[in-house]
């Protein structure tokens, strides 16, 4: 059995192992830590919630910033401060919302060269802060952890504002597209929830919507249609931009007689 596999189902053992025991609650939030032999990545997840509260890893700008290793132990102590302080600043601050990222989809690529197959991993994440503001990002890597961390910041790098309006569903209707993905979106009354598929469910939620209909009409792919539905949302407009475009009453958008 090729190493690498085998390293990665003993650690997906022992990961169902400590699960089974070890459930993080918003009062109680589960620490987890990960490491390469060059970086260290650590987590402070609520796991009724399903979300990351907070989190950090050597790859961060403030960590590079001390000119510590991410394999070393001065490392992972720099990488459990970071944590812990941004654990703290969120205690104290509950109101700021914070960036929450979501996994969509981990793919497996593999790539023939010439010495045989090489195996590496591409990762898919959402990162929003559920008031509006959402972004889509790839990684790629030979590891599941460090796949993860470079999606999540390819995602912070394209973060874009959806109008959401004051009922929790978009303004307009809009189909997004994507190469051969094709998502349409649709506004709905209040309590109609979020009727949407995995992939782009996890969009909508990070972006704040509360009340939406979407129907995918092109291909099955998770990335394409999670990059659809993105594009999307990126191409909606708010009533208001439209009255300053065309120079117009807000009322008059709306069909309303301005006295």
């Amino acid at each position: 059995m090729d190493k690498q596999k085998l390293k990665r189902e003993q650690l997906a053992r022992r990961q169902r192992r400590v699960r089974g025991k070890v459930s993080g609650t918003a009062e109680r939030p589960r620490l987890r830590v990960t490491r390469s032999n060059t970086n260290i990545y650590a987590q402070i997840i609520d796991d009724v919630a399903a979300t990351t509260l907070v989190s950090a890893s050597s790859l961060d700008a403030e960590f590079k910033a001390t000119g510590f290793s991410g394999g070393n132990i001065e490392g992972a102590t720099a990488v459990g401060k970071l944590v812990a302080e941004r654990a703290l600043a969120k205690q104290a601050n509950p109101a700021v919302p914070e960036l929450e990222e979501q996994v969509v989809v981990i793919n497996r690529v593999s790539k023939t060269v010439k010495g045989g197959r090489r195996l590496s991993l591409s990762a898919l994440v959402v990162v929003g802060n559920r008031n509006g503001k959402v972004g889509v990002g790839m990684g790629k890597s030979a590891e599941v952890p460090l796949a993860i961390s470079k999606a999540v910041e390819d995602a912070k790098k394209n973060m874009f504002t959806v109008p959401v309006t004051e009922a929790g569903t978009v303004p307009h209707e809009v189909i997004g597209e994507f190469g051969a993905g094709r998502v349409l979106i649709k506004p709905a009354v209040a309590g109609t929830g979020i009727i949407a598929g995995g992939p782009v469910r996890a969009l909508l939620e990070l972006a704040g919507i509360k009340d939406v209909m979407s129907k995918s009409l092109g291909t099955d792919n998770a990335m394409n249609v999670v990059k659809a539905a993105a594009a999307g949302l990126a191409d909606l407009t708010s009533p208001e931009d439209v009255a300053a475009k065309r120079g117009m009453d807000l009322g008059k958008i709306y069909g309303k007689k301005v006295q």
